[in-house]
């Protein structure tokens, strides 16, 4: 399993139980084979859509509350000589 670790924006901003759906995509999803290290997220009022440019996938996935957080926040896979694999959470601005 990588780690995950947010961006100081991410932790202060963004609603937790969005977080928690970005989150829990990462973890189901992590051990595909074609998963791509851009994964990106588009919150919306009731669903969170996944998507990666290669092999192009989307994923519509029903949040299941209603979200008043609409926005895009993207994952990007990478190596950390300490911790190995990891996952960084944070806006498309902070890339």
């Amino acid at each position: 399993m990588a780690n995950i670790f947010t961006t100081r924006r991410i932790r202060e901003e963004l609603d937790l139980r969005n977080l928690a759906c970005v989150v829990g995509t990462i973890l189901r999803n992590e051990n595909k084979e074609d998963i791509d290290d851009l994964q990106i997220f588009n919150l919306q009022e009731t669903t969170m859509i996944n998507k990666q440019e290669v092999p192009e996938r989307i994923e519509q996935i029903p949040l299941g509350y209603k979200n008043n957080q609409k926005c895009s926040v993207w994952a990007v896979k990478s190596i950390d000589p300490t911790y190995g694999e990891v996952w960084t959470i944070m806006y498309p601005s902070e890339y």
